[in-house]
């Protein structure tokens, strides 16, 4: 009998080895929708008590991954968070399958369209890191439990995102299309500079800065021991 992470990473692969539309991707979401931690065997009491041994202030199960998809299992301690990042080019969904998460996103504008960075966002970097200055709009904010649909993140929507576990240790499956790949599609870490209105676009940007991977964030890698895949 065929599980149902089985089922969803068979349909990742059909949604995403051709043109994805609106359509297709529903359909996977929907199915992302089932998942529970018992559907990948994720012992969320046990890594929570202090006796198991792992420090960091996430966990990373590693589940399939192939050159379409990559699928993970995130496990955040409680007020600790995987910090602002971005997904270059790709899509990601998103299944809360323990505890309750906050996150919030932001959307990438291009540097033609925005009017240049003001003074006050200038004189927070040096003008060797002018080049590091992101401008996006923030998207939203919001708290996503088990009882929640996945989140989707698309190649130029909804990219960047900071995930904050809000309720004990909290987890999620994660998969992501195409998967990141060291030269190509590298994961950047980004600090909030402050926002300003932008006369040119008639709203508020919210400038970031690229900064190297926190000193704060790390993983405990653990071995997947759900169904195989």
């Amino acid at each position: 009998m065929t599980s149902l992470i089985q089922s969803v990473v068979r349909l990742a692969q059909q949604t995403f080895s051709k043109q994805v539309n609106e359509e297709s991707l529903g359909r996977l979401r929907s199915l992302f929708f089932n998942l529970t931690a018992r559907d990948v065997d994720f012992k969320g009491d046990l890594l929570e008590d202090k006796k198991c041994g792992l420090k960091g202030p996430t966990i990373h199960v590693h589940i399939y991954e192939d050159d379409h998809q990559s699928i993970s299992i995130f496990g955040i301690r409680e007020g600790k968070k995987i910090p602002l990042h971005d997904h270059p080019d790709m899509y990601g969904i998103i299944k809360v399958i323990r505890g309750a998460i906050k996150i919030k996103s932001f959307t990438k504008l291009s540097v033609k369209e925005v009017s240049a960075a003001p003074k006050e966002i200038l004189s927070k970097v040096s003008w060797r890191q002018k080049h590091l200055l992101l401008p996006t709009v923030m998207t939203g904010e919001k708290i996503v439990t088990t009882e929640n649909e996945p989140c989707i993140l698309y190649p130029t929507d909804n990219n960047i995102h900071e995930v904050t576990s809000i309720e004990g240790l909290s987890a999620f499956v994660d998969l992501l299309s195409p998967p990141y790949q060291e030269g190509e599609r590298d994961c950047h870490f980004y600090s909030v500079l402050g926002s300003a209105f932008d006369p040119k676009l008639n709203l508020t940007v919210t400038w970031l800065l690229e900064v190297d991977s926190p000193a704060s964030y790390w993983c405990d890698n653990i071995p997947y021991t759900g169904p195989p895949v």
